[in-house]
């Protein structure tokens, strides 16, 4: 931002004063008025035509009013009467940048550094044409070199915080985007950055107080809540995640994504009905494609959690149609219709996901388990070892182990198929960590909390039948065909593995606690 230098009226008063109509100028700038600023500061060059603080100030008001021609010929006749004035040249790089002048601009600002090598302010406007340019350590170094200069220059620390957590250096862009908010603590931006880089480190309930502050300081922008609402879901708080997109519903009642995060909480919290109609009302409130296609997706999936496999096929469908690249939604169209014995138009559907996303782990592990393979030169094991051999992100590579286990196994490569179901293991046990000792006190919190005394208190049964039959049983122990049997009798009907206990508890224990 260009230095602002108002000269004080001297000596004798005049008719005609320069210096008393610049420092006006001054004071309407302070005060917002550009016009007329602008107005005074013409009136100043008609008596100095050479004056180069006002040529400097009135093209940064140029500049501010988008005018950026104007503003870059005010620079440079300032560097024609002084070549070494700092500010002009400064400005004029500005100028130069946003006008999409990237190789002048950088020329000004190598040029203003080799007159002042520790001017902070070029130094930083550097880093950022190099960090544009995709030359990360350069940009990386003016960003240092200007905090060397002037530590606590908070362009400089959020710049350098904005580049470690853009490469992925979520550590060290957390301590320094601290630091900027230790000088800024009130710039919702900042710390909206800032839970982002928490959230790749990993702190995820951190995260998601970063995000409140900024959504707090941000008031009624909605963008604030709904990236709170999805720093909840991740951390699987449910209930945070709802309150956080109902504000974002509040603001904006016909906002899709709102209405989706309140589906995708829903989802998550065992509320299948209330997520099925909030997915619903997000399909119609859907203003471009992508957003519908994402809709009906999210809508499928929770006709899937019902077991409306049939309800689910047509919202998959309507996905695919809204938008014909959308990855997921040919896979999870697969599933639906290879669960109703369409195989060969399921392999077709996860197939289309490959070809569309090669990166998608879910579609080669569902498609591995689709077809049995004959041999480990085909084309689909060759695919997956190929896709291994990417820098693919670790759940990826799981669903890739275990497609390429599947498919060794129906090899005979019995070593290979190990190897590979032991790796992919180890990749969901490090996303997932198991503790035994808290699912140990989990179980006990059930079986203390459920006893006869529960149920004796709560006279009304949730399930109005007086049949209902639980088939309960290890693993691979024959409670699948026990069901089947059930569900082929005219007066029987199966629904398969049913999460409806596996909910009730876990909304038992995010309403009361333990």
């Amino acid at each position: 931002m260009a230095r602002k230098r108002h000269a004080a009226p001297k000596g004798a008063r005049h008719n005609v004063d320069p210096q008393a109509t610049f420092r006006k100028a001054g004071e309407a700038f302070n005060a917002g008025d550009l016009p007329r600023a602008e107005k005074l500061l013409k009136r100043v060059l008609e008596w100095q035509p050479g004056h180069p603080v006002c040529l400097n100030n009135l093209g940064f008001i140029y500049h501010l009013q988008g005018r950026t021609e104007e503003a870059i010929r005010c620079y440079r006749r300032v560097l024609e009467v002084d070549p070494r004035h700092q500010d002009a040249r400064f400005n004029l790089a500005k100028a130069f940048a946003a006008s999409g002048r990237e190789a002048d601009a950088e020329t000004q600002l190598r040029g203003l550094l080799q007159q002042h090598p520790k001017h902070a302010e070029a130094l930083n406007e550097l880093g950022n044409l190099r960090h544009a340019a995709g030359s990360v350590a350069e940009a990386r170094q003016c960003y240092e070199e200007a905090l060397a200069v002037e530590p606590r220059h908070p362009h400089a620390v959020w710049n350098l915080g904005e580049l470690l957590r853009t490469e992925g250096q979520f550590e060290e862009a957390v301590q320094t985007l601290r630091r900027y908010l230790d000088v800024e603590g009130d710039n919702a931006e900042a710390w909206l950055s800032y839970g982002e880089a928490l959230l790749g480190s990993g702190a995820v309930n951190d995260a998601a107080a970063a995000f409140r502050r900024a959504a707090e300081l941000a008031h009624d922008e909605t963008a604030f809540w709904l990236r709170l609402g999805a720093a909840w879901l991740r951390a699987r708080s449910w209930r945070g995640a709802q309150q956080a997109y109902a504000n974002a519903q509040r603001i904006a009642p016909q906002h899709p994504e709102a209405t989706l995060g309140l589906a995708k909480a829903n989802l998550d919290a065992g509320g299948l009905k209330s997520a099925e109609d909030y997915a619903a009302q997000a399909a119609k409130l859907a203003q471009s494609s992508a957003q519908r296609a994402e809709a009906f997706n999210l809508l499928g999936i929770v006709r899937m959690a019902r077991q409306d496999v049939k309800g689910a096929e047509p919202a998959f469908r309507e996905s695919v149609e809204a938008d014909p690249r959308n990855a997921m939604a040919h896979n999870n169209l697969g599933l639906v219709i290879g669960a109703q014995g369409q195989r060969a138009e399921a392999q077709a559907a996860y197939r289309q996901a490959i070809a569309l996303d090669p990166d998608l782990g879910d579609a080669y592990r569902n498609l591995a388990h689709s077809e049995r393979c004959e041999s480990l030169d085909g084309e689909l094991p060759r695919a997956i070892e190929a896709a291994l051999q990417r820098n693919l992100p670790a759940l990826t590579q799981m669903h890739l182990h275990f497609a390429l286990g599947k498919q060794s196994d129906d090899c005979g490569a019995y070593e290979k198929a190990f190897e590979h179901y032991a790796r992919a293991n180890e990749i969901h046990f490090r996303q997932y960590p198991f503790d035994l000792a808290t699912f140990e006190r989990h179980v006990e919190r059930i079986v203390e909390t459920f006893d006869r005394d529960y149920f004796a208190r709560r006279e009304t049964s949730v399930n109005a039948s007086q049949r209902p039959v639980f088939v309960v049983g290890m693993p691979r122990s024959g409670t699948t065909l026990a069901e089947q049997v059930i569900h082929s009798h005219a007066q029987g009907a199966g629904h398969s593995e049913m999460r409806m206990i596996e909910q009730l508890v876990f909304r038992l224990e995010s309403d009361s606690g333990p």
